[in-house]
């Protein structure tokens, strides 16, 4: 049945650029990170193995090669600003994350896994963008 929507694809970031601040009140606490488009990977083995059966069959060179030129649309602009608020909820830590793509901004609710030490900060996320919803990137390159 997914092949008939489409493949799924694993974006991953690399050597983000920004800064974190952390406050003793949760929703006080943002984030802004630069993330170079020409840094991001896409469809590394190990990854899509985290992903479960969706993943399960690689991509085609040429599929890996289509989303990076049609998804991330890698030619039409260098970065992506990433911007955000963590909120305590009912169901888990979130953030409310604003994606930014030259002028145009989307605005999403994620949920996320973080954890804090005396002296680091690990958090990780999914997001999920469907071809519906490339508009928004193609419009933006």
């Amino acid at each position: 049945m997914l092949e008939r929507l489409g493949e799924n694809h694993v974006i991953a970031v690399q050597d983000p650029d920004g800064e974190v601040l952390l406050r003793s009140d949760c929703p006080a606490s943002s984030f802004e990170l630069l993330l170079a488009v020409g840094r991001l990977t896409v469809d590394e083995s190990a990854l899509r193995e985290r992903y479960g059966e969706q993943f399960a069959s690689p991509p085609a060179e040429a599929d890996i090669a289509g989303t990076r030129d049609t998804m991330l649309a890698v030619a039409a602009y260098t970065d992506v600003r990433t911007a955000g608020h963590l909120a305590a909820g009912p169901d888990g830590d979130a953030v409310t994350l604003e994606i930014a793509l030259k002028d145009t901004v989307v605005l999403r609710s994620v949920q996320i896994s973080l954890e804090m030490g005396a002296d680091s900060l690990w958090t990780q996320s999914a997001i999920q963008i469907d071809h519906a919803e490339q508009d928004w990137l193609r419009s933006a390159s």
